[in-house]
């Protein structure tokens, strides 16, 4: 088989998927509007409706993050 063939046959191939992954892109599909309105109200925005993170946020006193991307800076 011609190796230019053979190449267009693989980049027209559908990617298999497991049933698992088949099944939670059709749960999120069918449930769209509701992840989104769940989302939203999860979320904080600012008076220009930017979504940002409160001060009393937990997340804010995760300082291994912090420590993280001092390492990361320093490579």
């Amino acid at each position: 088989m011609d190796k230019k063939c053979d190449h267009e046959e693989k980049d027209n191939m559908p990617l298999p998927q497991k049933s698992a992954e088949k099944d939670f892109a059709e749960f999120v599909n069918k449930n769209k509007d509701l992840i989104n309105r769940i989302a939203k109200s999860n979320t904080t925005q600012n008076d220009a409706g930017v979504t940002v993170i409160p001060k009393d946020d937990p997340w804010r006193e995760e300082h291994e993050w912090d420590e993280m991307y001092k390492e990361l800076k320093e490579k």
